[in-house]
């Protein structure tokens, strides 16, 4: 296990709730009993999750194993090979905004907000950018309005995706690259969000992995592959998140996991009594399965 300056050396996980029901699936095993829902490194193989308040685990693809020390109430909202996005809190103005941990030594760097912008949460992040929910201020009495924003960590530079998103249909926002700006491979074009006045954004958020691209606009979601036009459409409140040549999802009281190589659907039954929450670390799967006392059981696909 490597160590860093900051490192806090924790205590021993807590033995598993058995309350929690756990995976009817032995290539799940029970990772830890953590303080938050794991996040995955998308199209690298790396996870994420607080074991304690202030104590950061990332396991890397290789399986080793890395703690950093964050401050008290910081969550992970998203994961690189290079950095984590921390979603930590801000002060009395601002709810909460966003930290970078960089992973090679433990250092942390405040990410800059606009002052028009009261509440900001991580959705992903990138080499260069990070994409987030906001809430707006909308005038002086504290009316506010939602949209996603992101920001380049690098520098400061900020573009609100909003119903004004300057990206269009034909292009998406490239987090690892230093203009955002990346075009979509034909056919593929962004969805529109709605029409409506509150809107979070116009377009749907697009997540591209190789030659898959994952649309997500409120409760829809569809998949489709670079060169072909059709989609693959998964079911209300699926949660479906994209990794390398895997899509999973939640259906009905299981989740899903289809490798789009070969188009098969592996089920994993889950008669959790609470919704879970999935990542997918590269081709492995993340399972944090909420329990009563606000810690999360995390099962994954480990090596």
């Amino acid at each position: 296990m490597t160590r860093h300056p900051m490192v806090c050396i924790s205590a021993a996980l807590a033995l598993a709730s058995a309350w929690s029901v756990g995976p009817a699936d032995a290539a799940l095993r029970q990772v830890a009993i953590a303080a938050s829902p794991a996040v995955g490194g998308g199209a690298d193989g790396d996870l994420a999750y607080l074991q304690t308040p202030t104590v950061l685990v990332v396991i890397r693809q290789d399986s080793s194993r890395h703690e950093y020390a964050v401050p008290t109430g910081c969550v992970p909202g998203a994961l690189t090979n290079d950095v984590a996005a921390l979603t930590c809190p801000a002060g009395p103005d601002r709810p909460r905004a966003p930290t970078i941990l960089r992973l090679s030594d433990g250092r942390l760097k405040p990410v800059a907000v606009p002052p028009e912008i009261g509440d900001l949460g991580v959705v992903s992040v990138g080499a260069h950018w990070l994409l987030g929910d906001a809430s707006f201020y909308t005038d002086a009495v504290g009316h506010f309005s939602e949209g996603i924003v992101a920001i380049d960590w690098t520098n400061g530079g900020v573009l609100e995706l909003g119903r004004d998103d300057p990206l269009g249909v034909r292009s998406y926002a490239d987090l690892d690259s230093a203009t955002l700006r990346r075009r979509l491979c034909a056919p593929i074009t962004r969805a529109r969000y709605g029409g409506g006045a509150s809107d979070r954004t116009r377009y749907a958020v697009v997540s591209k992995i190789g030659p898959w691209v994952l649309q997500s606009a409120s409760e829809a979601q569809w998949l489709q592959r670079c060169g072909h036009p059709e989609r693959q459409r998964f079911g209300r409140n699926a949660s479906a998140v994209l990794g390398v040549d895997r899509v999973a999802y939640l259906h009905g009281a299981s989740v899903r996991v289809r490798d789009l190589r070969h188009g098969t659907v592996r089920s994993i039954p889950w008669p959790t009594r609470s919704r879970p929450v999935i990542a997918l670390a590269g081709r492995r799967l993340i399972v944090s399965e909420p329990t009563p006392d606000g810690k999360y059981v995390i099962y994954g696909e480990l090596r």
